[in-house]
Order: C-alpha cells, then sequence, then structure tokens
C-alpha cells in the first residue's frame, strides 16, 4: 500500500490500511475543527488520488472523517476562500479545479465509499456522490446537504450533476433548490445513501459494503436502492416532462423568493439542462454558473450574513458559561400558553426535563396538547419515530403549585405580558429554586430592571425572547437588567445556543432590538390600512420589495393581542410617537 504521508504537505491525509486490499482514507484537516476542502486540501487530494490510481493492490477505498470531537465529516469548501474570489474567470477555474479532483476520485480503479458520520455538506456531499458507495451513520449529528443556495451560489464540484443522476431530478431539486440537509433516515429513503448504520458500526458495515462490492461486480456493483414511480422516470426521461419540471420549479422559486437572489434559478438551469447532456458537458455548465455568481452581490452578502451567524451561535470561549446552572437538564416552565407549549417542546427535543407549571389544569392540558402535536406531526414527516415521541413526552411533567422545582437549574417565565402579574410570579419562585438558578422572562417589551426591583436576587434574572413559532425562529433576545451578573448573562446566551436558536444580547430598553424595529412597520401599514389601502395588497407590495412576509399577514401569526400590548408598551415608555393606530384596537374588540 502506498504511504502516502510523503505526499501530503498540510497532514490533513492519512491513509490505514484496513487488510485484504481495502484501504481507509482518513481527513483530519490540522488546527481547525472541522474538516473543510480548502485549496490546499484539494491539491494535496489531488496528489495522492493520482498516487492511489497506480496502486495495484488497491482494491476499495473508504473515505472517512477523523474529527471525532465535532461530529464532522466535511463541512463543505472554505467559505473565506469563496468571499475572497471577485473575478468570474478565477472562480469558474476554481470551480473547475475541485470537479478535476472528485473526478480523480470518481474514476480510481479501486471501489471508493464514503462512510458519513456527522455534517456532510456541500462540498463533503459533493465529495461522497464522487464515490461509488456511500454508508451514513443513525446519529443527530449526522446530516448530508447541498445548502450553497443559501449563500447566493450553487454546488461547484459536481453536486448538481452526480446528484440527479443518482436520485433523479424531482427528488435532487428540492434538496438543491432550498439547501435544507437531510438527515440518515431520509437520505436512505431518497437513494441518497446505501446504508444507514447505528455509529459504532459505521466502520465494519462500511468494510462489509466495500468487501462485497470488490467481490461482486468491482465498480459496476450496484446495491438495492429505492425505485422512483414509472412516471417519474418517464417525465424526467423525456424533454416535455423536464420542461413541466423546471416550469414548476421555476414557480416555486418565484413564489419563494420573489425573484431577488439569483442562484436557485440557476441551481434549475444546471440541474435540468445539465440532465441531458455528457456529465462532461454537465460539469462544464455548473463551473460556468458558479463561476458567475460568486462574483455577484448577493453571494458577499450572504456569506457575510452566514458567517455572522456562525459567530453567534458558536459564542465565546467564556468559562463561565460552564458553570452548573448552564449544563443541568432540568428547567422549571412557568406558563402553558401558546409561547409555553413551544418553548416546552423545544426543550423536550434538546434533551432537557422539563416540569411546567400553571394555574389552571385546563390551561396545562391545553400546553400538552401543542407539545403532543408538534411531535406528531414531526412523525408524519418521519423527522420523529414513535418511540422517540413516547420518550420525549416522558420527559415533561406538571404542577399546579410550586412543588417539585427545587432541581430545576434554569426557570423560564412564559406568562400573561402583565408587568405586576410577571413580579409577583417571579418573587414568589425564586425561593422555590436553588439559591444558584438561571431566572429567565420570556417577556416581548417589559422592561427586566423593573422586573428586578422585588427580588431578593436580582442579578439572576435575565431577559430570554423567544419568537413565535419557537420551533421555527431562530433568534432569541438576551436582555440583561441593570442588576443582573455576566455570569448569569453567559448562561442565558448558553442555554439558547444549547436549545439552537441564536442568542443576540440586547439593552434593556422599550421593545428591546425587534419589536421597537417591528413597531414602526406594523404601525405605519396599519396607517395605511386607515387611509384606504387594502391589507392584502399593502402584504403583496412589500412581499415584492422583498420582505419575507407582508405586516398583516405578521399581525396574524403573532396575535392581535400581542401586538396591541407592545404597541401600548412603546407608547407608555417612547411617547406619542410610537401610538399604534386605533383600527389594531377595534379590531381586537371585534375579535377579527
Amino acid at each position: 500500500m502506498i504511504d502516502i504521508g510523503s505526499l501530503t504537505k498540510t497532514e490533513a491525509w492519512s491513509l490505514v490500511d484496513e487488510g485484504e486490499g481495502v484501504a481507509r482514507l482518513v481527513f483530519d484537516l490540522p488546527g481547525e475543527k472541522v474538516n473543510k476542502l480548502t485549496a490546499a486540501v484539494l491539491a494535496d487530494l489531488k496528489e495522492i488520488l493520482q498516487a492511489l490510481a497506480k496502486d495495484s493492490s488497491l482494491k476499495a477505498l473508504i473515505v472517512w472523517g477523523g474529527k471525532k470531537e465535532s461530529d464532522t465529516f466535511i463541512a463543505g469548501a472554505d467559505i473565506n476562500e469563496i468571499r475572497r474570489i471577485s473575478d468570474v474567470k478565477e472562480a469558474t477555474e476554481k470551480a473547475k479545479q475541485g470537479q478535476e479532483v472528485l473526478g480523480l476520485l470518481s474514476s480510481l480503479p479501486a471501489v471508493t465509499l464514503a462512510a458519513i458520520h456527522g455534517n456532510c455538506l456541500g462540498g463533503g456531499t459533493e465529495l461522497a456522490l464522487a464515490c461509488d458507495l456511500r454508508v451514513a451513520s443513525l446519529s443527530g449529528a449526522t446530516k448530508i446537504g447541498l445548502p450553497e443556495v443559501q449563500l447566493g451560489i450553487i454546488p461547484g464540484f459536481g453536486g448538481t450533476q452526480r446528484l440527479p443522476r443518482l436520485i433523479g431530478l424531482q427528488r435532487s431539486l428540492p434538496l438543491i433548490l432550498t439547501g435544507r440537509p437531510v438527515d440518515a433516515r431520509k437520505a436512505g429513503r431518497l437513494g441518497l445513501v446505501d446504508r444507514v448504520v447505528y455509529p459504532g458500526l459505521l466502520l465494519r458495515e462500511a468494510k462489509a459494503l466495500a468487501a462485497e462490492a470488490v467481490k461482486s461486480a468491482g465498480k459496476q456493483f450496484r446495491p438495492r436502492r429505492p425505485r422512483r414511480p414509472w412516471m417519474q422516470k418517464i417525465m424526467e426521461a423525456l424533454p416535455p416532462g423536464r420542461v413541466l419540471i423546471r416550469k414548476f420549479a421555476v414557480k416555486s422559486i418565484q413564489k419563494q423568493t420573489g425573484g431577488h437572489y439569483p442562484a436557485p434559478l440557476r441551481a434549475v438551469n444546471a440541474v435540468i439542462d445539465g440532465y441531458s447532456r455528457s456529465l462532461k458537458n454537465g460539469l462544464a455548465l455548473e463551473s460556468k454558473l458558479v463561476g458567475e455568481l460568486i462574483v455577484s452581490p448577493q453571494c458577499k452578502h450572504l456569506i457575510d450574513l452566514f458567517l455572522t451567524r456562525e459567530t453567534v451561535r458558536r459564542g465565546s470561549d467564556d468559562p463561565r458559561a460552564s458553570l452548573p446552572f448552564a449544563d443541568e437538564s432540568r428547567v422549571a416552565l412557568l406558563g402553558a400558553g401558546v409561547m409555553g407549549g413551544g418553548i416546552a417542546a423545544l426543550l423536550l427535543r434538546k434533551g432537557f426535563r422539563v416540569r411546567l407549571k400553571d394555574v389552571d389544569a385546563k390551561a396545562i392540558q391545553l400546553g400538552l396538547k401543542k407539545v403532543e402535536e408538534s411531535f406528531s406531526t414531526l412523525v408524519k414527516k418521519n423527522r420523529l419515530a414513535g418511540t422517540e415521541k413516547a420518550n420525549l413526552l416522558s420527559r415533561v411533567t406538571t404542577s399546579l403549585d410550586n412543588n417539585g422545582f427545587v432541581r430545576s437549574s434554569a426557570v423560564i417565565e412564559a406568562i400573561i405580558e402583565k408587568m405586576e402579574v410577571k413580579k409577583a410570579v417571579l418573587k414568589e419562585f425564586e425561593s422555590v429554586v436553588s439559591p444558584d438558578a438561571l431566572l429567565c422572562s420570556n417577556t416581548s417589551a417589559l422592561s427586566i430592571t423593573e422586573m428586578q426591583s422585588e427580588l431578593s436576587y436580582p442579578e439572576r434574572l435575565v431577559g430570554l425572547h423567544f419568537f413565535n413559532p419557537v420551533h421555527r425562529m431562530p433568534l432569541v433576545e438576551v436582555i440583561p437588567g441593570e442588576k443582573t451578573a455576566d455570569e448569569y448573562v453567559v448562561a442565558a446566551e448558553t442555554l439558547a445556543r444549547k436549545l439552537g436558536k441564536l442568542p443576540v444580547r440586547v439593552r434593556d430598553r422599550p421593545g428591546f432590538l425587534v419589536n421597537r424595529l417591528l413597531a414602526c412597520y406594523l404601525n405605519e401599514a396599519a396607517h395605511l390600512f386607515m387611509e384606504g389601502f387594502a391589507p392584502m395588497s399593502i402584504d403583496r407590495e412589500l412581499k415584492k420589495f422583498g420582505m419575507p412576509m407582508g405586516p398583516f399577514e405578521l399581525i396574524d401569526e403573532v396575535g392581535l393581542d400581542v401586538a396591541s400590548k407592545v404597541g401600548e408598551t412603546l407608547k407608555e415608555t417612547l411617547g406619542d410617537r410610537m401610538t399604534p393606530p386605533t383600527v389594531l384596537a377595534r379590531l381586537l374588540e371585534q375579535k377579527c
């Protein structure tokens, strides 16, 4: 077996002899938390693959991610390298270079197999697609996808060409056009991976599948994959069928983006136009399109947005984030309304135990029903197994009094948006939990500093404002009061990150950040309504402008009661300039 140690300069690749002509190529990029396909890494991989192609003793090659601590196979290409490119010719050439390297992997005489555990995204998925076979681990950390459109580009290392050839046009387009990754189970159902196994069995099953391929037909070996419906095959094979597929895809894109983002439309062109061409010509089309997109302003802005989000998501290495109350798994949740039920479902899915309290048994039943319905929806979508749903529901308990909360490491209050009620509940509850427990208020506009005024331990209270619907909205506002201790602010941010949210620290000011901006937007829309403009017309024009949701659609989503309450709160603190239009109050009175 060839010693690749003398070939590599970055030491990112190493070769492990598994015996009987099977080798494992391990990717572990030094100095990085995740594996990235940088230009240097690809150059080294090219040299390695050229050498391995000459090794007649190699029968099968398993590509393996070596980042155990970060649960990463390959996170994709280096985004910072993409961000720096400003010339179309250079961008196109970079895509061609990546395609060339993965082409060497695809044409290797030995059987190639990707053993996927953890994030396999972008260039990582394209590398896996260039292999003959794929095995994925049944781990919550395993996500497989092509998220390039979210960065304003399209897959550029062959993804728009190899994925449709593997699973078909109609199964490929949603993955490429949304950029949303799939878990191992769904990847198996789509035919994107050939085996789905438990993480501890990944290497054994990868070696077994590789050996099976070697003993059977070698590179021509094809395991049983999910069959596509015959009508789907006919539509994809015939030009009129592809015309229809393109028409529906473009219509869906226009509805979702309003024509503001060029990448999804270019992705449709790359996928459908490339499908009827040879792989070589399809790759040429892909590199041309991605080259044009990389230098676009949309790409640069979306990359900046992504990097900012990642900075917020990761947070700092502040040692205070490891305090006990940030790591314990028991959370007390006060209030079983719409927000309380949504927060409870999120906590349960992220591994926390929840004790839900309300003063009314009917409210608790409604809260539990909301939790159960949210899990049932996931089961129907095959994103959660029935047994997992039962296990999650077993982790929530309820109470009408203050018993059973002493072990809670954090308290989240999600009761009615009235200052005096919140003060009374928090004052009563701070003596119920442990002396160092984190106290959080899910207020949308009320002052955290004022809530602290009657607490014995005000330093523990932090605003933690979730947005509705809780499971979909990524942002969480973290609001320190004047007396909040720094370690509790860090603990609240840590808790938000554990829930998969993006915590943004804001000042304790009227409306905080989001609602202060949103109030102006909604107020102006309501004034236009009072002047005679139809709500649907207002929504339509603002969505055409680029807003993801119209103001009246948003009011329906948030609720007239919440919108009116926030408006009144801002008026009380900021004066008449923030007075909400009377039409909102009248609609609320008439229960519209």
